[in-house]
C-alpha cells in the first residue's frame, strides 16, 4: 500500500482521527469497514485478509481464520446455520483468505443495506 505523510488526518469511512502517515485511499487499515470493503481491488481484499494471513500458509491457520470470519459474519447477521450450509462454509474457507474476505465483506454490506430499508 503505497502511503503519502501527513501531519493530521481523518479516515474517510469512520472519521477517527489519525496522525502520521496515511494510506494514498484515506481508509484506515485496521477499521472495521476496512474489512468489510466494498473492495475496488485485490490489494484492498488482501489487506483485509492480512491478519489472518500473518500465520505460516500450509498449517491449517488460513482455513481456520477463513471459516472463523465467515461464521461470525454469517451469526452477526443473524443466518441460522444448517449442517450442510456450515459444510458449505467450510468449503469456502479453503479458498485464499482475500477471497473469503470479500465474501464476509458481501454478507456484512447486504445485512447492513437490508437493514437500511
Amino acid at each position: 500500500m503505497t502511503a503519502i505523510d501527513s501531519e493530521g488526518w481523518a479516515c474517510r469511512e469512520c472519521r477517527a482521527p489519525m496522525i502520521g502517515r496515511r494510506p494514498t485511499h484515506d481508509l484506515y487499515p485496521d477499521c472495521a469497514h476496512a474489512a468489510s470493503g466494498p473492495f475496488e481491488t485485490e490489494t484492498r481484499a488482501r489487506s483485509a485478509a492480512r491478519r489472518i494471513t500473518a500465520s505460516p500458509a500450509g498449517t491449517g491457520a488460513w482455513q481456520a481464520g477463513s471459516h472463523r470470519l465467515l461464521c461470525a459474519e454469517l451469526t452477526a447477521a443473524g443466518v441460522d446455520f444448517g449442517a450442510y450450509d456450515h459444510r458449505i462454509v467450510a468449503w469456502l474457507a479453503g479458498w485464499e483468505p482475500h477471497t473469503c474476505a470479500v465474501v464476509a465483506g458481501l454478507i456484512t454490506r447486504a445485512h447492513q443495506a437490508g437493514g437500511a430499508s
